[in-house]
């Protein structure tokens, strides 16, 4: 048992000592599964709340009760309470004291001292009574009672602690009355009120919170304690106590009282109030023993514990997810928004954003900002910071991370931002952006409009992320580079390519003009025979021109055999399905698609066809979409009774499988094949300008016909009008006789 004449260790004893596992008693294990199931369903924040309430509110008499019963979680009191009785005990005349003791040299610390130990035993007696202390304000203590233990009446518990704080306090006064010479004789206080009009829970900022108790039961003890300041109350004989009349009814023959009738109560009104004379025995208090505070302060070490591992284990994953979001990023543009967006959500700021150094103006340019708002952005993107100034200057300068919990306070916050944004700097994190070696790539800076909102522990996180981030910059801008470099080898590789084509065609040049020049000299030959009279007869000089002739006509030939091939060489080659696919695809996108009761079918072998695929995949997407206006069309016209269920057919074949020179492509429609349809259908194509196409307005016809190729629409086997269209082979290429479907 803790020695009462040493109560005022007893809350030293709690926060500093340091104790073995073997000390705490054998149930103590077997209790922590229960105690973990309720952590199990309470917020960080709320298990954070609980190890407080524990060290510093609750008695630990009812914490060792409640973790062994498994209900630990009702020490989390908050909303309005009922059947509480509240005690307030107060230093009569403190204010006069200070001011005594200020004027006498060395009397304050004495005061303070004293002032401890009388707080010590107050809180010691509460507690043993198991009540709460709700607060230390000034010269005044609050004890509530009956908010976690029914077993003994509140009002019961409140009056016996008033009773045992008062004669115990003998010692304390005399004392004080020894020492401080010079300052009023030290003399206690008590009102005691009971009700069920209290509410309790938690009260302050972000920086602290307090238990807070609030309603009438707490404002009239207060006012009875103050009726002890009346001389005439002074005077009476008993104890310096005062109570509500519901106590002394409820308390009954255990005490005698003097009886204060209508007294005015400030703020509450006329009641009749009680001053404690005599008060028999009847409470067998519980006294705090040692197992009881070690055991409290392992309850609230584990509890802290496991608010620290969760912490971390939330800290890690948003980490994770951060790296995530930095290794899925193939480009700055792609990853800083996304990575800065993350940085405001894990550190709950206000606004993060991201430099960009310069080396040739030594300058940090932001480049970007969360949250991505268009006002945000247009004041503060682009903004120029020269190196070395401002609190991100100079921490990109020192390449060394910094925590500002006020920057208002730092001589070094300018102001101009928050002017144009209307934004409060107050904490502020930065961290450098370091290649891996060494070099500045620029820095992270976040913010928030409150102060004191981030310690080391953030700055470290932020650093974390900032050499992730750096890394992810470098790749980033590897990438670039690497994709600037491929194209560079792209375009040197289509270089090649044309001067391949060019020493193809000097060699069909070459050969060209070698068989030129072999027919030049049988021209010569012939002319020559001709001139020099060695041909007598008139038949001999026709078969001689007829070989003149059909030389020269053979070097036509080849001339334009030449140039056919050279246009192909120039017009590049095209594999025909992959640009019917891409028409195809093309198609679907488009606002005219087939829709319910058509469809597309292609049977196209591959083949390659002289073209460029860009123009190809334009032409036959028109083709296409013409079938289908003339299908809906036709589908639409009162004339026809032609069945509405209709399919497309595109199909690819060789005009000669034994010396492949031209493809023909066939676009036809299923369905009714008697002649009013495909007279409707072939009056169609005909609107949508295919078969007009001699008269120049068409410029697929047109680019067909320069590939060496043709466009007709024709009436094939009494099926309805098609469209065909022939393309030459390319020159080299050998026709497979695959078909895809």
């Amino acid at each position: 048992m803790i020695d009462q004449h040493d109560s005022v260790n007893i809350w030293r004893e709690l926060g500093a000592r340091r104790y073995d596992k073997s000390d705490l008693p054998t149930w103590y294990a077997r209790c922590l599964p229960m105690l973990d199931e309720e952590l199990r369903h309470m917020s960080d924040d709320v298990r954070a709340r609980l190890a407080t309430y524990i060290l510093r509110y609750v008695s630990p008499i009812s914490t060792k009760r409640l973790f062994r019963s498994g209900n630990l979680s009702k020490i989390l009191l908050r909303g309005p309470q009922k059947n509480v009785a509240v005690l307030v005990t107060d230093v009569r005349d403190f204010v006069h004291a200070v001011r005594a003791a200020e004027l006498a040299h060395g009397k304050l610390e004495i005061m303070e001292k004293l002032l401890e130990r009388f707080y010590a035993r107050v809180a010691q007696l509460i507690f043993e009574h198991e009540g709460i202390v709700g607060e230390f304000a000034g010269d005044r203590v609050l004890g509530a009672f009956g908010l976690l233990d029914d077993a003994v009446p509140a009002y019961t518990r409140a009056l016996d602690c008033g009773v045992q704080i008062l004669r115990q306090n003998e010692q304390l006064i005399n004392l004080w009355n020894h020492e401080l010479q010079d300052v009023p004789p030290f003399q206690v206080g008590i009102g005691v009120a009971y009700g069920s009009d209290l509410w309790i829970g938690d009260i302050g900022s972000v920086w602290r919170r307090e238990m807070f108790l609030l309603g009438t039961t707490v404002h009239l003890a207060a006012r009875c304690e103050d009726l002890l300041h009346e001389d005439a109350v002074e005077a009476m004989p008993g104890f310096d106590l005062i109570a509500t009349e519901n106590i002394r009814e409820y308390v009954g023959n255990r005490a005698t009282w003097h009886a204060l009738p209508n007294t005015n109560i400030r703020g509450i009104g006329c009641m009749n109030v009680y001053k404690l004379k005599t008060l028999q025995p009847g409470l067998d208090k519980e006294p705090i023993r040692a197992e009881d505070l070690r055991v409290t302060m392992a309850v609230a070490e584990h509890i802290n514990s496991t608010v620290a591992r969760h912490e971390i284990a939330s800290h890690q994953r948003k980490l994770r997810e951060i790296n995530e979001t930095i290794i899925a990023a193939r480009s700055v543009n792609d990853l800083l928004p996304r990575l800065l967006s993350a940085i405001q959500t894990t550190l709950a700021a206000r606004q993060v954003s991201v430099y960009f150094y310069e080396p040739a103006s030594n300058d940090l340019i932001l480049q970007y900002v969360a949250p991505d708002e268009p006002e945000l952005k247009k004041a503060l993107v682009n903004s120029r910071i020269k190196l070395g100034s401002r609190i991100i200057g100079i921490v990109a300068q020192n390449k060394k991370s910094e925590v500002i919990t006020d920057a208002l306070y730092d001589a070094r916050f300018k102001y101009d931002f928050d002017m144009q944004t209307g934004f409060t700097s107050r904490s502020m994190l930065c961290a450098p952006l370091l290649s891996t070696n060494g070099e500045l790539l620029g820095a992270l800076q976040v913010l928030d409009s409150e102060s004191h909102r981030w310690d080391e522990k953030h700055l470290d996180s932020l650093t974390s992320i900032a050499s992730a981030a750096s890394i992810a910059i470098e790749n980033a801008q590897s990438i670039a580079d690497l994709q600037v470099v491929n194209v560079n080898l792209q375009q040197r590789q289509r270089q090649l390519e044309a001067s391949s084509r060019m020493n193809a065609t000097s060699s069909t040049l070459l050969a060209v003009h070698n068989e030129l020049r072999g027919s030049l000299d049988a021209i010569h030959a012939i002319a020559h025979e001709i001139s020099s009279g060695d041909v007598v007869h008139r038949s001999e000089l026709l078969v001689s021109a007829q070989k003149l002739v059909d030389e020269v006509t053979r070097i036509e030939q080849r001339l334009a055999q030449t140039t056919t091939k050279l246009q192909q060489r120039e017009r590049g080659r095209t594999d025909l399905r992959t640009a019917l696919d891409a028409a195809r695809n093309r198609l679907a996108n488009q606002p005219l698609r087939l829709t319910e009761g058509y469809s597309l079918s292609m049977n196209v072998r591959d083949m390659t066809v002289v073209g460029d695929q860009e123009h190809l995949t334009d032409i036959f997407g028109k083709l296409l979409a013409q079938a289908i206006c003339a299908l809906h069309e036709h589908a639409a016209a009162p004339s026809t009774d032609c069945p509405c269920e209709s399919e497309i057919c595109v199909e690819s074949t060789l005009e000669d499988e034994v010396q492949p020179q031209m493809a023909r492509i066939v676009i036809s429609c299923s369905g009714d094949a008697r002649k009013e349809a495909a007279a409707h259908r072939a009056a169609l194509f005909a609107v949508n300008g295919v078969a007009d196409h001699r008269r120049g307005g068409d410029v697929a016809y047109r680019y067909l016909e320069e590939l060496g190729g043709t466009l007709t629409t024709e009436n094939y086997n009494g099926c309805g009008t098609i469209l065909l269209v022939r393309l030459p082979i390319a020159e080299g290429y050998e026709v497979d006789d695959r078909v895809t479907r």
